[in-house]
């Protein structure tokens, strides 16, 4: 097999995995995050929300305001600063209505956004822990790192929403975020962000395995 068309089956493999498989093992994997914070009733509440069209487009806006190309250059800027030992210059906030900026500041709290953000960065330090890397090292940085997220976060997303999230888009989530399936939810999601890197890992594993599984009735032994 020539290695033009090794990359074709592994192409081959990667999307049949996806389409197959994929949400039902990480399902599995995140079911022990889900299984003691949110009851059936609870999930299937929370589900009925989701087919609601006002918060199906203000997710789709909130998604696309998180991956705006300058949001991630000012992250990618600070945290440049911060791993070459400089000071990280702060994010200032861009000029927004007080209804709409009080609206952000309900969704932001009530979807514990920053915990979520606090959570990763430390599963990040856990990583590094364990990968042989001298964490003394790089302690100052990683603290730096820590301070910067918290302390500006919450102004990235600010204005990455200003001009894409609507102020009925902001209503729609804070309205689903006072509802306590969506509370549950949201706490299981934290437990699911604590355990990110063993859920990645896990799903590696499972994913090598299916593909072993497969090559062996593709390519004779």
């Amino acid at each position: 097999m020539t290695d033009a068309e090794k990359r074709q089956m592994a192409e081959k493999l990667t999307t049949e995995y996806f389409e197959t498989q994929f949400h039902e093992d990480i399902a599995g994997l995140l079911w022990p995050d889900y299984a003691g914070n949110v009851s059936l009733e609870q999930l299937k509440d929370y589900t009925e929300c989701l087919k609601d069209e006002r918060l199906k487009t203000a997710i789709q806006h909130s998604t696309a305001a998180m991956m705006t190309s300058s949001m991630q250059t000012d992250l990618t800027a600070g945290m440049t600063a911060i791993m070459t030992g400089k000071p990280a210059a702060p994010v200032p906030a861009k000029d927004c209505p007080a209804v709409y900026k009080t609206l952000f500041e309900e969704f932001f709290s009530t979807s514990d956004t920053q915990d979520i953000i606090d959570g990763t960065v430390a599963q990040m330090e856990s990583f590094i822990s364990v990968t042989g890397i001298d964490v003394e090292k790089i302690k100052e940085p990683l603290a730096a790192l820590r301070t910067y997220m918290g302390e500006n976060m919450k102004t990235l997303m600010l204005n990455s929403y200003i001009g894409q999230v609507t102020e009925d888009d902001l209503k729609a989530l804070c309205e689903l975020q006072r509802q306590p399936s969506a509370q549950a939810v949201t706490k299981a999601g934290q437990r699911m962000t604590a355990r990110i890197i063993p859920i990645g890992t896990g799903l590696v594993s499972i994913f090598a395995t299916w593909l072993d599984e497969k090559l062996q009735t593709i390519t004779p032994l």
